[in-house]
């Protein structure tokens, strides 16, 4: 493949944000969203409230009773199988007892840790409802980590022509 001259860094991980979407929450909220309301604001300017976040929060806890399994939940449980297999089980019950106690996920607590993750994917889901395919990747220009680096380059003239010099 081909490198680029100036290398970014995602900062995104496998969280909470991609359990919502993979059970298409964002969807079905933003749905229920577009309906109550008429009219938003333009994609660039268009940001939930705080109060609306917490209602997409207590959307998906009281009323969608959500829950997800993490993949280190499910890694723990094949460690688990194997211990057990191996006759480690009871040897180190204490630890896997333990550690089964901090893997389960605390939902609310998640919710709120990840917030501008999910904040972001409920956001764009909402905007596609007024605003089409346009409105969205109007919304994510706008914060474009490669998008930044790439105008940042454009207007540094000595940088970009000793890239282009290579």
């Amino acid at each position: 493949g081909i490198l680029p001259d100036t290398l970014t860094t995602d900062s995104r991980k496998l969280n909470i944000a991609y359990y919502i979407l993979v059970q298409n929450h964002y969807f079905d909220y933003a749905t229920r969203y577009a309906q109550k309301h008429n009219k938003i604001a333009s994609p660039d300017k268009f940001k939930l409230t705080d109060a609306e976040y917490n209602d997409f929060v207590k959307y998906l806890i009281e009323e969608k009773k959500f829950t997800y399994t993490t993949q280190t939940e499910n890694y723990y449980k094949q460690l688990f199988e194997v211990a057990k297999y191996e006759g480690y089980d009871e040897l180190a019950k204490a630890e896997f007892d333990a550690l089964e106690a901090k893997l389960i996920p605390d939902i609310k607590k998640n919710l709120l840790d990840n917030r501008k993750e999910i904040e972001e994917m409920l956001t764009l889901e909402i905007i596609q409802r007024y605003y089409f395919q346009k409105g969205q990747v109007q919304y994510m220009l706008k914060d474009d980590i490669d998008t930044k680096v790439a105008l940042k380059l454009l207007n540094e003239g000595s940088n970009y022509n000793k890239i282009l010099k290579k």
